[in-house]
């Protein structure tokens, strides 16, 4: 596995065997949505992982973007490499959306599973692209 661990490459976390985060900002012509995402991943050295991810849309075009609010989603489970060189989440997560003015919405959903792509993490800035960089740092 991994030497360096996560601390090396990343201060958030201290006890984490991999830690991957990013994020986004999307704009579609005249009629955009201006989301602001952030999504953090930490997989442990016992298979386990936490995830945790916040969005914000300011502004939308209801029918084709949705309510502009606030959103977070977590999850917990198990992780592995995945056929094709990208990590494969399961467990149970949480979603939370609270639209402006509105009244905040939350549900738990079980069996979620999620699949992440190589290029979805980075080690300190370092992004990795590809699948054999990607398995190298596992082994």
């Amino acid at each position: 596995k991994m030497a360096q661990r996560g601390q090396e490459n990343n201060d958030k976390t201290t006890s984490g065997y991999y830690y991957g985060s990013w994020s986004r900002s999307v704009k579609r012509g005249d009629e955009f949505s201006e989301s602001k995402q952030k999504t953090n991943v930490t997989l442990n050295d016992d298979d386990t992982f936490e995830y945790n991810k916040t969005w914000e849309t300011k502004t939308s075009n209801a029918r084709k973007y949705g309510t502009p609010g606030r959103g977070s989603e977590t999850a917990s489970g198990t992780w592995r490499v995945s056929d094709g060189g990208g990590i494969s989440l399961t467990g149970t997560n949480q979603h939370s959306w609270k639209p402006v003015g509105g009244v905040e919405e939350k549900r738990t959903q079980d069996d979620w599973e999620m699949k992440l792509k190589p290029w979805h993490f980075d080690l300190g800035g370092k992004w990795l692209l590809g699948e054999p960089t990607f398995r190298k740092l596992l082994e």
